[in-house]
């Protein structure tokens, strides 16, 4: 799905502007998580699990947050 497509949908807001534009699948539970995957963020202290394990894009309750899996040096 495109980046684009969702920000439309959720009515979201980018954050920053990755080379990556697209997303594999969309995920609820950190654990599993792959590269290149949608994670919709329900606590906060899954964030870093996500990450780790490929998240591409993040949903949280007021924004939609776009992450590169090597600019994972914020936590």
């Amino acid at each position: 799905m495109q980046i684009s497509s969702i920000i439309d949908i959720i009515d979201g807001r980018l954050l920053n502007h990755p080379s990556i534009s697209f997303i594999y699948s969309i995920k609820t539970n950190p654990r599993k998580v792959k590269e290149g995957d949608l994670f919709i963020v329900e606590h906060e202290e899954d964030i870093h699990t996500a990450i780790n394990n490929g998240a591409f894009a993040l949903i949280t309750q007021k924004i939609l947050i776009l992450l590169m899996m090597k600019l994972l040096g914020f936590m």
